[in-house]
């Protein structure tokens, strides 16, 4: 578990998004599976966006508010669209560790 908030920290909104953030920093790519209108799912996004990493989002049907916010990434061009995990691999590649692993 990583955190930016000491053990025993209240939940609080503020401290979501900044574990969203923390997530994105920490990967080497995004990928949002299913965002309503109005989910964190896009703090996710715009922190992977910052920070220059690959977004990806699974696309949805048209019909579905549980989509809106996927088909939204990709129809304004920020999310690359993906139907199977093995797209990330391909379209990311391989990055070099951030660090060397401690034996």
């Amino acid at each position: 578990m990583v955190s930016e908030y000491p053990l025993g920290a209240q939940p609080a909104r503020v401290r979501s998004i900044a574990s969203r953030r923390l997530t994105a920093a920490l990967s080497d790519a995004t990928v949002i599976v299913e965002a309503g209108k109005r989910s964190g799912a896009h703090a996710n996004a715009a922190a992977a966006q910052a920070l220059g990493r690959p977004l990806y989002a699974v696309p949805g049907p048209v019909t579905s508010p549980r989509s809106w916010g996927t088909n939204e990434l990709i129809r304004q061009g920020v999310a690359t669209a993906i139907a199977a995990a093995d797209q990330v691999v391909s379209q990311s590649g391989e990055r070099a560790p951030l660090a060397t692993p401690r034996p």
